[in-house]
């Protein structure tokens, strides 16, 4: 398994895991409230470091987490088709 696989796969896992660790459940935007979360300065979600962790995991693998309604799980998405996902949502 390649390096970039390897970060998607932990981007994945890390972003599942805090979901659970702040009550999240399956659909509830939880990757939504943790985007918004991550640029902030001091982020509330997460510690200084788990942000630092969270942008490396999507620097090197380019990709976000996003909750895909057909499975019913969350999974990896291109970050470009996120960024657009989000300009669609805002307009």
């Amino acid at each position: 398994m390649g390096s970039i696989q390897v970060a998607k796969h932990l981007l994945l896992s890390y972003v599942g895991f805090l979901a659970e660790r702040h009550s999240y459940g399956p659909g509830d935007g939880f990757e939504f409230k943790l985007w918004d979360d991550i640029l902030l300065r001091k982020p509330k979600l997460v510690s200084t470091e788990e942000k630092s962790e969270l942008n490396d995991l999507m620097a090197r693998s380019d990709s976000w987490v996003c909750f895909d309604k057909d499975t019913a799980m969350l999974g990896i998405v291109d970050i470009e088709w996120w960024h657009e996902f989000l300009e669609k949502m805002d307009s």
